[in-house]
């Protein structure tokens, strides 16, 4: 379906995006690193798709990349909330809680009220807890 309707609009980003998604949700993660990528192509500056793009590299155990494409994303937007988000979870997996508590502090001086906040504290004392 997604490349039937590619064929027809090879360009169309939002298409594109979706199909990354899909690849990422099917676990194809270095098929869903190409996608994100030609969404990058055509829009270099797309924080979302670099974000996913970043996502999807760590799953694809390209982790220097992943870090990379998170820190490009914030030097356009320091306070992309997804972003900092996803690196929140890149750094609890990698067990960095000075990180993790550094970047939670930067999101709640950004947004008090992110609904991601609360989730992701929680999750840090799971983890400090079990040491």
């Amino acid at each position: 379906m997604f490349k039937a309707a590619l064929e027809k609009n090879p360009n169309d980003t939002t298409l594109m995006t979706k199909y990354a998604n899909f690849l990422f949700d099917l676990g194809k993660y270095s098929e869903a690193v190409e996608w994100f990528q030609k969404v990058l192509a055509l829009q270099p500056n797309n924080l979302d798709a670099k974000t996913d793009l970043g996502t999807a590299l760590w799953n694809a155990g390209q982790k220097d990349k992943a870090m990379a494409e998170y820190q490009s994303a914030l030097k356009i937007d320091p306070k992309h909330m997804s972003t900092l988000h996803n690196l929140v979870i890149v750094y609890l997996e990698e067990r960095d809680f000075s990180s993790v508590e550094k970047v939670l502090k930067q999101m709640e001086e950004i947004d008090p009220r992110y609904e991601g906040l609360e989730p992701l504290k929680k999750r840090l004392q799971e983890l400090k807890g079990s040491k």
